[in-house]
């Protein structure tokens, strides 16, 4: 291999390959790869010093879209320390108590009257606030998002409770909380929910499950049948596209 273009024509080849339907027990089976690439020695001298930034490069690719070659650079490098920062905070995130959950109003505009609210989650490192948008995807690769998405539904169940018992308007108000696509492939989430609900002692009508439209086609049969068995508990369940 003499040089970029060689490792990208190989990169190409591995994915064309994987890419087509392979049999298995009379079954189609399709696969898909992000691969990360780093040149001797442009990048580094040592094995592990080029495994390192493939790697690196090798999250890029999937960040841009997965099914994707990407080459290692410098900018690699940082996100990476950046990522591992984040990878190392997030396991003693919710010992430490640093995440929070605010809430967001919903207004009828006809009547100008609160109909609810929208739980969202926040989390503060180290005197820093890190985006969701950021961290989420890192705790959902990590394998942590149902231990966090546990967290916020028994939070936002108590503090429902709480509301509903001190304001008598709550009674009448849902709280809406986002969900990810991993949460509804436990095949138990819904047990979690009926464990907030009841510890909190708060009715499965005042609870609102948010998915995306891509938590329904990654893997659309389990995941409607765990969106029914959360139905079946009374909880209402909305489509954010």
């Amino acid at each position: 291999m003499s040089g970029a273009l060689d490792a990208k024509l190989v990169a190409e080849d591995i994915i064309r390959e994987l890419s087509m339907p392979h049999i298995i027990d009379t079954h189609e089976v399709y696969a898909q790869a992000s691969i990360g690439i780093a040149m001797y020695p442009a990048v580094g001298d040592s094995g592990e010093e080029l495994m390192h930034a493939a790697d690196s490069a090798m999250y890029q690719a999937k960040k841009s879209g997965r099914h994707r070659i990407c080459f290692y650079e410098e900018k690699l490098h940082q996100d990476a320390e950046t990522r591992n920062h984040i990878v190392q905070a997030l396991n003693v995130a919710i010992a430490k108590n640093e995440f929070e959950i605010v809430y967001q109003p919903k207004i009828n505009l006809a009547s100008c009257e609160m109909i609810g609210v929208e739980a969202l989650l926040r989390w503060k490192c180290q005197g820093e606030m890190i985006p969701p948008d950021v961290f989420i995807p890192i705790a959902e690769d990590m394998g942590k998002i149902s231990e966090i998405g546990e967290w916020v539904l028994n939070s936002v169940c108590r503090q429902m409770g709480v509301w509903q018992r001190k304001y008598k308007p709550c009674l009448n108000m849902r709280v809406s909380v986002n969900v990810s696509p991993r949460q509804l492939r436990t095949g138990a989430f819904d047990l979690t929910i009926k464990n907030a609900l009841r510890n909190a002692s708060l009715s499965a009508q005042c609870l609102d499950i948010e998915i995306t439209e891509t938590a329904v086609m990654e893997n659309p049969d389990a995941v409607v049948m765990e969106l029914e068995r959360i139905r079946n508990l009374g909880v209402s369940i909305s489509i954010d596209d």
